[in-house]
């Protein structure tokens, strides 16, 4: 969930630098460009949005390296000579252990992102299921089957036209402020209480089953979802007002196919018609136009535009290899060799006191879940200064603070390294700082598996202390 969070962050920035060089780009696109070009590479954009990770390259242009289980940073022991280990990943883990022993339970900031994203997409998610349900119910009540067989027959006739099989029901509906469709699995078309002539009504017909015949409502479906996914982003709002307005004006260019500019004005009063008085009940999961007197306007213009104009095909393609390419440019990688902080380990994933004669923290145990461990310098705001295994009672073998591991960072607050502190432990790496000035001849017994420069180490600081089994 970690890398989850990191690559929607991630993805959030750039897909909101590509949103908005595009749109900065749109007064030049709109004039070589078709609109139906232009709105499908929008889709691409949310495609984008909605599915955060990209291909990525170990040689991109930007890295990050997060504090997971397997990233490398290059850390100096005591004496100067760096070794590479991994950055573990902080878990909290709820303490069952001996009530004599203190475990902090503490939230990464990725568990406080994690909960405050959910909550917010919970919350949008929740607002428009109700305005949308509100609103579906309010035109069933008011709304009136139109059994006329002239605007029947004329809806028939369209559809055939167009290819179109699946049943469309239409109704007229008084709280409607435009002409509409809703319901992806039982499309209706909604038409206001607005006096239309016969050909003024095909237009508008043929405007909401090309919306149909498209798919707009799964597209705003998507729409919708990138939204509550990147809720937290103000350029997302910016990019669903552009979509739907561009949603409009690439339906009236299909509709307008091949017509002459007298059909063209035509179209324009009828537009201008039925949308004159929009009703303040709207949901995003329709084809209605609320787009206001600047989106009318600009509709309107590019009604009238009669010019000839490329597919879009290629602005389709810079658009799908932008979003593939942010996985090259930025990689946020748990694998990159750049690091080089280290992130100690989440206090509530040791065993550990308090000691007065010591006046600092006694490491007792480690129950975390990483394989590489970073011991923090300090836990409650006492500094960490000894680390020991648990001694049993009777022939039980002692408890080794840290067993199932793969390498150790002790903090230079440490002064001592105890009884089967390591004892038998799978430990390969152990930093020592030179603040380490006792290490008692048993810390390390049955540690089969130390390498020669930990074994080199141990025994610079403390020769002949420390006995190898």
């Amino acid at each position: 969930m970690q890398n989850y969070i990191l690559a929607l962050l991630t993805c959030s920035f750039t897909m909101s630098a590509i949103a908005l060089i595009y749109i900065a780009g749109t007064p030049i696109l709109e004039k070589r460009y078709s609109e139906k070009g232009r709105y499908y590479a929008w889709l691409v954009v949310i495609i984008g949005l909605i599915v955060p990770f990209r291909p990525q390259l170990g040689n991109a242009i930007v890295k990050m390296d997060i504090p997971g289980g397997t990233a490398v940073p290059i850390i100096q022991i005591g004496n100067g000579t760096p070794v590479t280990i991994p950055i573990p990943a902080t878990t909290p883990i709820d303490n069952t252990m001996s009530p004599h022993y203190t475990l902090a339970l503490s939230w990464s900031w990725w568990q406080i992102a994690v909960v405050i994203w959910l909550l917010g997409v919970i919350v949008f998610l929740a607002y428009h299921v109700i305005k949308h349900y509100s609103f579906v119910k309010m035109t069933r009540r008011w709304s009136e089957n139109i059994t006329d067989e002239t605007i029947v027959m004329l809806l028939q006739s369209l559809k055939e036209e167009m290819g179109i099989t699946k049943r469309i029901e239409l109704y007229l509906c008084s709280c409607a402020g435009s002409p509409m469709m809703i319901g992806f699995s039982r499309p209706r078309i909604l038409l206001p209480t607005v006096k239309m002539t016969l050909d003024e009504l095909r237009f508008i017909l043929k405007h909401e089953l090309v919306h149909h015949k498209r798919k707009d409502l799964l597209y705003k479906y998507l729409v919708l979802t990138a939204a509550a996914v990147h809720w937290f982003n103000p350029v997302i709002y910016f990019i669903v007002k552009v979509i739907a307005t561009l949603c409009e004006t690439s339906c009236d260019a299909e509709v307008l196919r091949n017509t002459d500019s007298d059909n063209r004005q035509f179209y324009s009063e009828a537009i201008i018609g039925v949308v004159r008085y929009q009703s303040k009940l709207k949901t995003a999961l329709s084809t209605s136009f609320n787009g206001g007197k600047k989106g009318m306007k600009k509709r309107i213009s590019s009604i009238m535009d009669i010019s000839n104009k490329r597919t879009g095909v290629i602005i389709v393609c810079i658009a799908s290899i932008m979003t593939l390419g942010t996985g090259v440019v930025f990689a946020f990688s748990a694998l990159s060799p750049a690091a080089y902080v280290s992130i100690p380990e989440d206090a509530s994933s040791f065993i550990y006191q308090y000691d007065d004669e010591m006046g600092g923290i006694m490491i007792k145990g480690y129950i975390g879940t990483n394989r590489d461990v970073i011991i923090p310098p300090t836990i409650d705001g006492y500094p960490v200064l000894f680390i020991a295994g648990t001694l049993s009672s009777g022939y039980t073998p002692p408890t080794a603070a840290f067993s199932d591991v793969d390498s150790v960072t002790i903090p230079d607050t440490v002064t001592e390294i105890g009884f089967a502190a390591f004892r038998e432990s799978t430990v390969k790496t152990v930093i020592i700082p030179d603040s380490v000035i006792y290490i008692d001849y048993h810390a390390f017994d049955g540690c089969t598996q130390l390498s020669e420069e930990t074994m080199l180490r141990i025994l610079e600081n403390q020769s002949g202390s420390t006995k190898f089994d």
